[in-house]
């Protein structure tokens, strides 16, 4: 029985799978329903809902005529051209009110009301981590990433790779002990098929050699920095929460490990944790440079460039203070993008008019600038020809496939 069901889930699960592959799973990136499990873990989806149709049976109007049937008991109503089968008098189209005892919506005649009973639970299908990297490359089109030169660091790892005839009781190899007791025993003849049983000596006993190997593990930090003055709206923050959670999920299956630097910015830029990045609201000015400079000296304290993939994300509605941009424009030509794999922006902009210059030619709508949002504007002026700089726009939640694909198209 249980073989026949889990068949029945893998067959249900294969269906799903064709699904995913025809653009279904492009429907639910836009509407925002996949959720990242975790580092490593893959996705989950809501399955969608199946509704069994029921059948109701109205009770027999008061004033129906009931027939005799041959075997003595009462038939069915006498029913004629205005009283429907089962329903009570009425015609096709008329509205026959709630089903009796409900928790539904609906009351008497047919009025809605709220209803008493609890909702069900929304079934979700997991997707494994290897087959979501994979369905997420194809929806997106996305070229696995390659680490940049010797960005890599050395882990260390005990690993057992020899067997020896002395060693601490901690590491006995009992199967290798019991094989080298058993021999001894047969050459003695003191084993008897008939009573197995194997009798070890101190002689017999095989001990696991643990051996340091170095291996070479590509490593990448993320550094995700954001607008949090008064200007970014909570339709901002539901966008950027999940670009982020996007942006993560993709690096996480590209790279052995991962970390995440988190910093937000008004007048003045601070390293924070990912709860407070997501939630923090200030009243402040818009002085861009402030965590961009924040970053560069984290960097240079904790992630030297020869050893890490850097990745800088930039995320705000585009606003910065008076000259500040001549300032960014340095601290990113000189100071970031020689150290950085790539540096991404996302400029924000959920239920606003924006200006409609693009990055380049061929109209990409995902890489929209505000004019009054001067930021955006002077990455596009400087740097729309570098490979190493990737932007992009979100107005609403339908445009994060295109905002990745823009991003990570070029495979950086």
């Amino acid at each position: 029985m249980t073989r026949r069901i889990t068949q029945d889930e893998q067959e249900f699960l294969d269906i799903l799978r064709g699904k995913w592959r025809t653009g279904e799973l492009l429907k639910y990136l836009q509407r925002g329903q996949i959720t990242i499990l975790g580092p490593g873990k893959g996705f989950s989806i809501p399955m969608e809902e199946i509704i069994i149709p029921r059948a109701h049976l109205a009770p027999i109007p008061p004033d129906a005529e009931l027939q005799e049937t041959g075997d003595g008991k009462e038939g069915d109503a006498n029913v004629g051209p205005d009283i429907g089968i089962g329903q009570g008098p009425g015609k096709p189209g008329t509205d026959l009110g709630p089903v009796e005892g409900d928790d539904g919506e609906g009351s008497e005649g047919g009025e809605r009301s709220a209803g008493s009973g609890r909702g069900g639970d929304v079934e979700r299908v997991e997707v494994p981590a290897d087959e979501a990297y994979e369905l997420f490359a194809e929806m997106l089109e996305l070229p696995r990433i390659q680490p940049k030169g010797d960005k890599s660091i050395t882990k260390e790892e005990w690993k057992y790779t020899d067997i020896r005839k002395t060693g601490p009781d901690s590491l006995v190899h009992r199967r290798r002990t019991l094989k080298e007791a058993l021999k001894r025993n047969i050459a003695e003849g003191t084993y008897v098929p008939e009573r197995p049983r194997i009798i070890v000596e101190r002689p017999d006993k095989r001990y696991r050699i643990p051996e340091v190997i170095k291996k070479p593990k590509n490593n990448a930090v993320i550094f995700f920095m954001m607008d949090v003055s008064g200007s970014m709206t909570s339709e901002d923050r539901k966008m950027v929460r999940y670009f982020c959670a996007l942006f993560e999920f993709w690096l996480v299956g590209n790279f052995d490990g991962i970390e995440i630097v988190w910093i937000i910015h008004d007048g003045e830029a601070d390293r924070v944790d990912r709860d407070t990045f997501f939630n923090t609201f200030r009243a402040g000015g818009t002085v861009v440079s402030t965590a961009h400079a924040l970053m560069l000296k984290i960097i240079d304290e904790e992630f030297p460039p020869a050893n890490w993939n850097i990745y800088p994300v930039y995320l705000s509605d585009g606003f910065n203070f008076g000259d500040d941009d001549d300032l960014c424009l340095e601290l990113i030509r000189e100071n970031t993008l020689p150290v950085v794999n790539q540096y991404t922006y996302c400029e924000v902009s959920a239920e606003r008019e924006w200006w409609g210059a693009t990055l380049a030619e061929g109209g990409d709508p995902n890489s929209r600038f505000s004019p009054s949002g001067s930021f955006g504007k002077m990455l596009q002026d400087n740097f729309s020809n570098d490979t190493r700089v990737a932007c992009t726009n979100l107005k609403k939640i339908q445009d994060i496939p295109g905002a990745l694909k823009a991003v990570f198209g070029k495979g950086n």
